[in-house]
């Protein structure tokens, strides 16, 4: 096998049509294993389809538990074997146990890793800190009767400018092909696309409420929507909701969501996502787009690694990086 694909997110398929169109490839003769869940397999067969892929297999997400009481890993592994080689490798998510059980049954020439959001940044600092043992690759490796172990040269394939220290790594960097929309932009309504960071806790809950908070005022008299972060909790969403905002969901990547509209607000709000970003490089008429660059003191963690991200921004004339107190 050529090529292989390994991704668990429907936007994650932005970046596999970046490589599509830059290496020309025919739809129809790229394979992809897709993992999902039983309650989003449908809606994750829709989106492949709607992108044009007939090559592909679906696999279930397994749980560290699952692995003594179920055959969700096994089915994986018996696909692998099948393959018996690829020489191009693509994986979304860098550390996953079904990126690394690919590496290592497949052996690979080459590894690419996708951009999966700004996560490139923490893979680069992961990377840098390397470990004389790891524990969690000893335990896996255990557990899958195999030797597990991280790619020893990976080729980052980004639309951001990584800076240095890469060591033995590569970096191809693509850019979107601009399209004309015609999208009508209401100066009345204000957008902000939700982030997980509470959840993850680089920021606390109360920060992260106290800027859409912000927001809100600042926009006194207009409609407000939020567009949920897929892994934000109920209860931070009903406090959304009760300060006023309206709630878009949609099953598709959002920039594919923009370009299915007619009319939007004229101000957008997200945080270090890089959807504004994107939208910027794929789309000639565009709203404000601000970009919340948190304060260094309600930063939990990740420091350095929001800050590149940030950095990386500062160079795209098409983003507004405003502080919570400049809202």
């Amino acid at each position: 096998m050529k090529n292989l694909f390994v991704i668990s997110a429907i936007h994650h398929l932005i970046q596999v049509e970046a490589v599509v169109k830059e290496m020309h490839l025919s739809k129809k003769d790229v394979p992809i294993v897709f993992f999902t869940n039983k309650s989003s397999e449908e809606v994750s067969l829709k989106a492949l389809k709607v992108f044009g892929y007939e090559n592909y297999r679906i696999f279930e997400y397994w749980e560290f538990q699952e692995i003594f009481s179920s055959k969700k890993h096994s089915r994986y592994i018996q696909y692998l074997k099948s393959i018996k080689y690829c020489e191009n490798l693509f994986i979304s998510q860098y550390s996953s146990d079904y990126s690394i059980l690919a590496y290592k049954i497949l052996a690979p020439k080459k590894v690419f890793l996708l951009d999966e959001g700004t996560a490139s940044f923490k893979v680069i600092k992961d990377r840098q800190a390397t470990k004389v043992f790891d524990y969690k690759f000893f335990i896996k490796s255990i557990l899958y009767h195999r030797r597990i172990y991280a790619p020893k040269k990976i080729i980052y394939y980004t639309q951001y400018d990584l800076g240095t220290g890469l060591g033995n790594d590569e970096v191809i960097i693509y850019s979107f092909a601009k399209e004309e929309n015609q999208t009508i932009f209401d100066h009345k309504e204000v957008l902000v696309l939700g982030s997980s960071i509470a959840e993850v806790e680089i920021v606390s809950k109360a920060d992260y409420m106290e800027i859409i908070t912000k927001i809100k005022e600042r926009h006194q008299g207009k409609k407000l929507y939020y567009y949920p972060h897929r892994k934000e909790n109920a209860e931070k969403l009903e406090e959304i909701k009760g300060l006023g905002f309206d709630m878009i969901r949609s099953n598709m990547p959002f920039e594919f969501y923009y370009k299915s509209l007619i009319s939007t607000p004229m101000y957008y709000y997200s945080f270090y996502s890089p959807i504004l970003d994107n939208l910027s490089q794929q789309f000639h008429n565009l709203p404000h787009l601000n970009i919340i660059k948190l304060e260094e003191n309600i930063i939990i963690k990740n420091h350095q690694i929001i800050k590149n991200i940030y950095d990386s921004y500062v160079k795209n004339k098409s983003l507004n990086l405003i502080s919570p107190n400049e809202i």
